[in-house]
């Protein structure tokens, strides 16, 4: 996208114009390197040249042809006089019309780069996306499964990423995340270039016959995100098989979402609610309460999955009977991942294993931290090296039946698709940290790690790692604090800084 922007001015010497004038009763046109108007007495010659390092303008050169000569106190005629203006005018239109067809050329390419700028899945199965509007609930979903198509669709025809604000109103999601990074008025109309950025699924495909039913994976957005910023992660769970829905929270955590009766939800800044910023225990208070909000939100999708299953409901994907609700994922990231820990406590009996993709452990309640120390759910805890801090670290050791797993050189983004499509000189301007970890290279590692989990093969993974990734990851084996403190990795830096607090966003 970067590289497109910085062609615009070559791509004005791509532009051959061609225009066709009437005047003094002959036909003159327009070539790209020549103008040719007659007029009665002399000739007027405007000339364009288009360079690919920028373009120059040579305006007229008057050629007087009559038979009096060239006499420099000769009065021009009127006709004369009209031709001239005219040759300047059509020079300049020409500089307008080939600026404009050159910036359309560097915008398509800006909106070409965007359209396959997700990788693709990594399963058998090329996978369908459809999103639901669940009335009832109050809430919105967006669902990724497997499908039986051969091929994925063409790149304009697939998802878009936006989806959830996109294809009603793609600028509510661009205004909302420029105005939570501060970025200024001018430049909102570049973040809703993002709503032409396509994910590797097609839209509304029906479900796979492959097999009968299809276990089934919650997930959790992050503070200040939305489900489709995963998609990736999404996606690539259900090309092995998954059932995957995404759940925009309603309880103000999402940047911006859209209500089914059409209103607009807007994020909850910590500042508004909480008078103190650095009274942790009201801000516990504050995020608890909205992480108990969240668990009752994969309750209600947990029945509405429930209803479409057993065939009380319908929807335009049909679902009677085709999934597996007794194999039941609860995954998120950061606030999302707190959120899965946090059901898998209140609800033991309902989900079988939980993926915690860089969790933040701050707002889980001590009752069902107390919980999850004893119960038997399996959980994969995936680390991002420049976040975690040794107070977070902690209570994930003293967790049962967990494996953990630190991607070294990685950010709080990198699971996310946030940095597979802003630059990196991008990243400082909207806040986040510059890259230490090729984005693509983390992210396709970290869904191998969740798939192999999820597959009982983690070790033989971690075993399988080709030289190029394994020198990514760590696994910790149980222990992340050691690890991480005998590996000088991960409490230093930037954890350092933050190993005697935790962060008040995630």
């Amino acid at each position: 996208v970067w590289n497109a922007a910085g062609q615009f001015r070559m791509g004005l010497g791509f532009v051959g114009v061609e225009l066709s004038l009437i005047g003094s009763g002959r036909r003159q046109s327009l070539r790209k390197d020549r103008v040719s108007c007659g007029g009665v007495g002399g000739r007027v010659k405007p000339t364009l040249v288009f360079e690919s390092q920028g373009f120059q303008r040579v305006f007229s050169v008057f050629e007087n042809n009559s038979a009096a000569g060239s006499g420099r106190d000769q009065k021009r005629n009127p006709s004369q006089t009209s031709t001239i203006v005219m040759s300047a005018a059509v020079a300049v239109g020409a500089l307008v019309v080939s600026a404009s067809a050159a910036g359309l050329y560097a915008y398509r390419r800006i909106v070409n780069a965007l359209l396959s700028s997700l990788p693709e899945t990594e399963g058998k199965f090329i996978v369908g996306a459809s999103e639901f509007m669940c009335e009832k609930e109050n809430l919105l979903v967006r669902v990724f499964y497997p499908t039986d198509l051969k091929k994925l669709p063409p790149p304009d025809s697939r998802s878009v990423i936006f989806n959830s604000a996109g294809e009603k109103n793609p600028s509510v999601l661009a205004k909302a995340y420029a105005t939570h990074f501060g970025v200024p008025a001018f430049l909102w109309p570049l973040f809703r270039l993002l709503g032409f950025c396509r994910i590797s699924a097609a839209p509304n495909a029906r479900l796979s016959t492959a097999t009968d039913r299809f276990p089934v994976m919650i997930f959790s957005h992050g503070l200040a995100g939305v489900p489709t910023l995963y998609s990736t992660f999404c996606v690539d769970m259900a090309s092995h098989g998954y059932f995957v829905v995404g759940i925009e929270h309603s309880d103000g955590s999402s940047v911006a979402s859209i209500r089914p009766d059409g209103s607009i939800l807007k994020y909850r800044n910590l500042k508004d609610h909480v008078s103190d910023e650095s009274d942790k225990l009201a801000e516990y208070r504050f995020r608890n309460g909205q992480l108990q909000y969240r668990v009752q939100e994969m309750k209600k999708v947990l029945d509405w999955l429930d209803d479409l299953n057993s065939g009380v409901r319908r929807e335009r994907l049909d679902l009677k009977g085709r999934l597996d609700l007794s194999d039941i994922t609860a995954s998120g990231h950061s606030f999302g991942a707190a959120t899965a820990l946090e059901a898998c406590a209140v609800y033991p009996n309902t989900f079988n294993q939980c993926i915690a993709l860089d969790s933040w452990m701050f707002p889980v309640s001590k009752e069902s931290y107390d919980i999850l120390r004893n119960q038997r759910v399996r959980s994969l805890f995936i680390n991002n090296e420049y976040f975690q801090w040794r107070k977070n670290l902690e209570m994930i050791d003293l967790l049962s039946h967990r494996e953990q797993v630190t991607l070294l050189g990685s950010t709080h983004y990198t699971q996310s698709d946030v940095l597979m499509f802003l630059p990196e000189r991008i990243l400082g301007i909207v806040g986040l940290p510059k890259l230490y970890m090729d984005p693509v290279t983390a992210v396709r590692v970290n869904n191998r790690l969740a798939i192999s989990f999820l597959d009982f093969r983690l070790d033989e993974f971690m075993k399988s790692l080709p030289a190029e990734h394994a020198s990514f990851v760590r696994h910790d084996h149980g222990n992340a604090v050691e690890s991480a403190t005998s590996a000088d990795h991960t409490l230093s830096g930037h954890a350092a800084t933050t190993a005697a607090a935790s962060p008040s966003t995630s």
